[in-house]
């Protein structure tokens, strides 16, 4: 067992969605000062926040790995 007690792949999903927590927040935070050019920057930040999701998540990595 390791030393903090937690499974490395339990450990990655915590610091997922913990990354992806601080990308809602900033989204948030952006989408409720509504000004002039920050639409682009909402855009970035949402595909910044699709890929932890997609890749972890939904584990498009195995859809190229030969099947077992």
């Amino acid at each position: 067992m390791h030393k903090s007690g937690m499974k490395p792949k339990l450990r990655l999903g915590f610091v997922v969605f913990g990354v992806l927590v601080a990308i809602e927040v900033a989204e948030y935070v952006l989408g409720t000062s509504i000004q002039k050019g920050v639409w682009p920057f909402l855009a970035v930040l949402a595909v910044i926040g699709a890929w932890p999701i997609v890749n972890y998540f939904m584990h498009i990595k195995q859809l190229w790995r030969p099947e077992e």
